[in-house]
């Protein structure tokens, strides 16, 4: 395709090639898990020089494409960054490697996504997607040297780069949390019924366990600081309910805690243990670190003490 693709363009100490062989040697190096996603964008992010730009994925709860990994962008870009599926197409068109638009209707094609001061400072913008037809992940790259160099330059380095971040961004473990990922969630209200109903046919309440997910999040945003802590803990969540199944009614809380109800019989303990197994695997964290913490209440025995305990003990928690 190009010289510096070939053996001898590899084996050459030009700028270009010494960054391409970095990447790949990062990028084949990593493990294929819920995390490879963001060290794929670090990884790209550096070979193309990128210091705005975002990676996104397709939303949990929503038809969309949202930020789960960027650099450089400000509070209200990082909220506001959220792709409709049905626009993605046009949005490529626009803005992808092979637009006719000039850097002005580049410029504009964005705007309405990024905060108005981003939007004022942009000289260019290129959205790729990853794979090319039916797109799980974007990468959008507002500024970068590459964008002003020749679009050769970009086209070079991403023939090279593509096809490891594709197994990045769609591997196994994405492609099963993805699966599980619309799975209903409880609001508080329905929560709460479930678990008094539970009391009042059974009559045994069992515990209000209390997951605590933020020391999960703060390694990984210590090892990854690209990464957006938001969907981190909705990636957590979801493993989390995929685990737990019907088993354990859960609720998400949006302070990033899970409270799931354990009937009586089950053992507490043993129960987050898995959980925890089951995210470290996933995320790839050593065994020494402790993942999880937990508190857990035990219920009063009545359906109607049980009601009062838990609006008392989810009064912060927002439907």
């Amino acid at each position: 395709m190009s010289d510096l693709l070939s053996d001898e363009g590899l084996e050459s100490d030009g700028p270009q090639a010494k960054d391409l062989r970095k990447f790949l040697q990062e990028i084949r190096n990593i493990d294929l898990d819920l995390r490879s996603p963001v060290v794929a964008f670090t990884a790209a992010a550096d070979l193309l020089r990128v210091s705005k730009g975002a990676l996104l994925l397709r939303s949990h709860d929503v038809d969309s494409f949202v930020v789960w990994a960027q650099r450089g962008l400000d509070e209200t870009t990082r909220h506001r960054l959220e792709f409709p599926r049905q626009k993605i197409s046009q949005l490529i068109r626009d803005m992808g490697l092979d637009s006719q638009l000039t850097q002005a209707q580049k410029i504009a094609a964005v705007s309405p996504y990024v905060s108005n001061l981003e939007a004022s400072m942009l000289r260019s913008a290129l959205l790729l997607s990853f794979p090319e037809t039916e797109p799980q992940a974007l990468f959008l790259i507002l500024d970068s040297p590459y964008l002003t160099d020749e679009e050769s330059s970009v086209v070079l380095l991403l023939a090279a780069v593509a096809e490891p971040i594709v197994d990045a961004v769609d591997n196994k473990m994405l492609r099963q949390l993805r699966a599980v990922s619309n799975v209903r969630q409880l609001s508080r209200k329905s929560f709460i019924h479930h678990v008094v109903e539970h009391v009042r046919h059974s009559d045994l309440a069992g515990h209000l366990v209390q997951v605590k997910v933020q020391p999960m999040i703060d390694y990984l945003t210590e090892q990854h600081p690209e990464l957006d802590q938001f969907r981190c803990f909705q990636d957590l969540a979801s493993l989390i309910l995929q685990v737990i199944g019907t088993a354990f009614p859960a609720l998400l809380d949006p302070s990033r805690r899970i409270w799931v109800h354990v009937p009586a019989g089950n053992d507490i303990e043993l129960l987050i243990g898995h959980l925890a197994e089951v995210v470290r695997a996933r995320f790839t964290v050593p065994a020494t670190f402790d993942v999880l913490t937990h508190e857990d209440t035990e219920l009063f025995q009545t359906a109607e003490h049980v009601h009062t305990q838990l609006d008392s003990i989810l009064a912060d928690v927002q439907d």
